[in-house]
């Protein structure tokens, strides 16, 4: 057993051993066997392994002789699986060639084992019965391998041979037959035929070989051309080595013959592939170089590099960046050469600029991108680089050259636009006839900037209408001018004109096409006016005033070819600008004469309708004052200067709504009411003057629950407005009818007269303040012309229309007002702190104030004894004083129960007056009802009133009625 396993140790431990002497020989004889690469040394342990041990100690020796070859000798050193393309073929082939060899040794000891089979069999022998066994199962094994050998061979097209040096006889494997084209019959090969069939020019080196080897060396390999019968030229690879007889002469050599053919020709085609790369690389013009990833050092150069950078190649390779430039350029470069390898692409360096040996300062173009191994790891870096430097300083050169065009051209540009512009403000504002102005503009456009212009105004109907056209041809002139009357701007077109209004940006056709004149047209004859104007460029500016568009402006080009461009249409809207500006100030200018001939004929007005009632109060007071009058003429008197100072009142309370409107401060108390009162309350306050003149009042109502959401006083306010309007205007025994109908969800009241009528070009101003019809000093109706504007406003405020119609003069007029119903509700701008008594019904029965202490406290004597006298008719007991100083003094000496004191007196008010009674104690009279009278009446006068300590107030004058009623409310006792 001993034996047995002892044996085996033999036959695998010896290529092992002998492998590591060939490693030793291969480290300590490197110069030697360099030429012929790290296989050759190694193949003397697989063919001692093959023929000592056999196929299997051959096939171990040959994969530990190729992983040996792997880590010491392949570069990169001490590393497994790291091949080139050549190198991978070549440890390919040197792994094949180990399996043939093994295959070999097969062949070889299974012919041994054949020959041992015909001894006679040794039974008595166990050892040599475990012998014949194991040759048996060898030779088992042989005929697998074989096999093996045969298919390895034909796949690696890889033959063997032998030649028996002595006699001469050369003998062939079947594969290496396949490769030379030969045909067994060759049985009988020798060394000369074989030499024949060896190409010509090759023969010579391969019997060089051959007798070194047989001289002196113990293997050999080298690959030579044969050729084949058929012509057909093959490369072989030839290895072998020599075995030698005790005397040291060659006996005999054995070897492999591997077709190589292809692969030849791939290395050939790779070499003159590598050999014309390298040519174009040596000879392209620009700058190649290839870094090596790690440490950026240089591996390669071409001759341009050299050149340009002013060294040789053998100083660049191997070296990096900071050994040839400043520290800043090579911290440049090594920074772009990291982004390429950390980013993976190609970066591409418009400008690159590098100090040179010779040339100085460079500008260089360049391109560098990363080259990988097969596992994906950047090895190289490539780098191409073009000298740009002259084509820069020209680019730089020219660009300078064009700069300076450019500002000569842009200056003498501008210079002209502000010409122009400079032209256009002094015509602009040469005049304030802005129709006048925007001629005068579109006749300085052309031919400055347009071969035609026309200027549009919006009007306030929402129309478009032409103010003003220019040509540089007169007949195109006429042709535009007819244009403008045949086919009117449409509001809705949807370009152009109306457009450029809507949005208030400018449009602009750099050019027209007839296409786009046959889209534009309305029909053939204005196709045929446009093709006659034959427009090639358009541009439309808006004229913006306050952000909102008044007008537009249109240029035309045509005969001169001009295609317009964004700085034609800056220049136009600069323009515009100005024109739009010049509108508004010759419209203020309009409006402020307007204004000042409103105002004269307002004061005028005002001057003549409030001297007239107190002209009359004045001249019945002083004949009451001088004449003893009888009965009769005393009630006229009396009745007149109520009826004037009423009328006078009127107009003053009329004033304020209007500056209460004017600043945004009427307000109302809003709530869901029925609007039959209210038009009863109307008609009922009006009948007097209507029954004066004759005129009849009707009045119909649809459904006397009708409601609106409203203010009943300022409702009724309007309806007494108009309806007193109507009956002003209406000749006597003419007829008034008041309407109210339920239409959908509005209602809608209609007040018609029998008058004389609303004049067409004055209905549209009818609701304006201080408009009248007839302002003359002739006019047949008085009034201030503010009570229509009044409706209009507190309709509009209760979320309503309002409107007039009228078929003429001496044919009357309708007034038609529409409110929200029952489903809409406005918004309550706010809410009053008290109730302020407006109206009081005349017919209720006198109120008594019987035995009510009452404190009067005003400055002047006439309005504190109205109040006095007023007071006592109703039974009061009054004591009026003129100062707060006396006020307090009475207080003090005999505490009233109500207290009316006027708001404006000298050194103290009423103000003051009601902090210090308010700060009294309640038994000394701090909680009493407090009256205050006022001559202001707007809203914050009287929250200023209610917050300083008054229940309540009223405006002067006051009617004896409404100041009863209010004591008698604040008192809160039936009397």
């Amino acid at each position: 057993m001993f034996g047995k396993h002892h044996r085996l140790l033999l036959r695998y431990g010896l290529g092992p051993l002998v492998l590591l002497i060939a490693l030793f020989l291969k480290e300590w004889a490197g110069a030697v066997f360099s030429a012929q690469g790290p296989f050759l040394l190694l193949f003397v342990p697989i063919l001692i392994s093959a023929w000592r041990g056999g196929p299997g100690p051959a096939l171990v020796t040959t994969f530990l002789a190729a992983a040996a070859s792997d880590y010491f000798f392949l570069p990169p050193l001490h590393s497994f699986g790291r091949f080139d393309r050549s190198t991978l073929i070549q440890f390919s082939l040197f792994i094949l060639e180990g399996i043939a060899i093994s295959a070999f040794a097969a062949v070889v000891h299974a012919s041994k084992r054949r020959v041992d089979r015909t001894a006679p069999p040794e039974t008595a022998n166990p050892e040599l019965q475990d012998q014949i066994a194991e040759k048996n199962r060898t030779e088992e094994q042989l005929r697998k391998s074989e096999h093996q050998l045969a298919m390895a061979q034909e796949i690696a097209s890889l033959g063997s041979w032998e030649w028996d040096i002595r006699e001469n006889k050369v003998t062939w494997s079947d594969e290496l037959y396949r490769i030379y084209g030969l045909t067994p019959q060759f049985s009988e090969m020798t060394y000369e035929i074989f030499l024949d069939r060896v190409h010509p020019d090759d023969r010579f080196r391969t019997q060089e070989m051959i007798r070194r080897a047989l001289s002196d060396q113990p293997s050999f390999s080298f690959s030579h051309r044969i050729v084949r019968p058929d012509g057909a030229v093959r490369t072989l690879q030839a290895r072998g080595e020599v075995d030698r007889g005790p005397d040291g002469q060659p006996i005999k050599m054995i070897g492999t013959g591997q077709d190589i053919t292809e692969r030849s020709e791939a290395e050939e085609e790779l070499r003159r592939a590598e050999d014309f790369l390298n040519s174009i690389v040596e000879n392209l013009p620009n700058m190649i170089f290839v870094k090596e990833a790690q440490e950026l050092r240089f591996v390669r150069f071409n001759k341009a590099g050299e050149a340009l950078l002013g060294y040789p190649r053998e100083d660049l390779i191997g070296k990096n960046d900071y050994d040839f430039f400043p520290k800043e350029q090579a911290d440049f470069f090594v920074s772009k050469d990291r982004q390429v390898l950390n980013e993976g692409r190609l970066v591409d360096i418009p400008e690159e600029p590098i100090q040179t040996r010779r040339l100085g300062m460079r500008i260089l173009h360049t391109k560098k991108i990363p080259l990988y191994d097969k596992e994906g790891k950047p090895l190289y870096l490539l780098g191409i680089s073009e000298d740009i430097t002259e084509r820069k300083k020209a680019e730089e050169e020219r660009e300078q050259l064009v700069r300076e065009q450019t500002a000569r051209i842009e200056a003498e540009a501008a210079q002209e636009r502000l010409t122009f512009l400079s032209e256009a403000g002094a015509l602009l504002t040469s005049s304030l006839e802005y129709e006048a102005i925007l001629t005068r503009l579109a006749e300085l456009a052309v031919p400055r900037l347009a071969d035609g212009c026309t200027v549009s105004i919006v009007e306030k109907d929402g129309s478009i209408h032409p103010v003003a056209l220019s040509h540089v041809d007169p007949e195109k002139a006429k042709r535009l001018q007819e244009i403008q009357e045949r086919y009117p701007i449409d509001p809705n077109q949807a370009e152009g004109v109306p457009q450029v209004l809507r949005s208030g940006r400018p449009e602009i056709y750099t050019e027209i096409s007839d296409a786009n004149l046959a889209g534009s047209a309305r029909d053939e004859a204005h196709l045929r006016l446009l093709r006659e104007i034959g427009p090639r460029s358009m541009m439309t500016v808006p004229l913006i005033l306050q952000g909102r568009p008044i007008g537009a402006m249109t240029f035309l080009s045509a005969e001169s070819g001009r295609i317009y461009s964004p700085k034609d249409l800056a220049l136009a809207q600069d323009l515009a600008r100005r024109a739009a500006l010049a509108i508004e100030n010759a419209r203020l200018y309009r409006q402020a004469q307007e204004a000042n001939h409103a105002k004269d004929e307002f004061l005028a007005v005002v001057s003549h309708e409030l001297r007239t009632p107190l002209n009359a109060i004045l001249g019945w007071s002083h004949i009451m004052q001088g004449e003893d009058l009888d009965a009769e003429t005393k009630r006229r008197a009396l009745e007149s200067i109520s009826r004037n100072a009423t009328s006078q009142a009127q107009l003053i309370e009329d004033l304020l709504d209007v500056s209460r409107i004017i600043t945004g401060k009427l307000h109302m108390e809003t709530r869901q009411m029925e609007v039959a009162p209210v038009l009863r309350a109307a008609i009922d306050s009006v009948q007097p003057a209507a029954d004066a003149k004759g005129i009849s009042i009707t009045s119909r109502l649809s459904d006397p629950s009708i409601s609106v959401l409203g203010d009943p006083d300022r409702l009724q306010q309007v309806i007494w407005n108009l309806i007193s309007n109507a009956i002003k205007f209406t000749p006597r025994q003419g007829s008034v009818s008041i309407e109210a109908d339920q239409i959908d969800s509005d209602v809608q009241i209609r007040v018609r007269d029998t008058g004389i009528g609303i004049a067409p070009d004055f209905l549209p101003y009818v609701f304006d303040r201080f408009r009248q019809a007839d302002s003359s000093s002739t006019r047949t109706h008085s009034g201030l012309g503010l009570g229509l504007a009044i409706v209009r406003h507190l309709v509009e405020l209760h979320g309503g229309t309002v409107s007039a119609e009228s078929p003429g003069k001496g044919k009357g007029a309708t007034f038609t007002v529409k409110l929200p119903g029952r489903s809409v509700r406005m918004k309550e701008e706010t809410r009053r702190l008290s109730t302020v008594i407006q109206h009081v019904d005349s017919e209720k029965r006198p109120i008594l104030l019987h035995g009510l202490r009452v404190l009067v406290v005003d400055d002047e004597a006439d309005a504190r004894d109205v109040v006095m006298t007023t007071l006592r008719q109703c039974q009061a007991e009054v004591t009026a004083v003129g100062s707060v100083k006396e006020a307090m003094r009475v207080f003090a000496e005999a505490r009233p129960d109500i207290l009316v004191s006027d708001i404006a007196m000298p050194e103290e008010d009423g103000y003051d007056l009601i902090r210090k009674i308010r700060a009294l104690a309640p038994e000394q009279g701090g909680n009493i009802p407090a009256l205050a009278l006022t001559a202001y009446s707007r809203t914050e006068d009287g929250k200023k009133i209610l917050s300083a300590g008054f229940q309540t107030h009223l405006s002067k004058p006051v009617q004896p009625a409404q100041l009863a009623a209010a004591v008698a409310r604040l008192d809160g006792k039936e009397r």
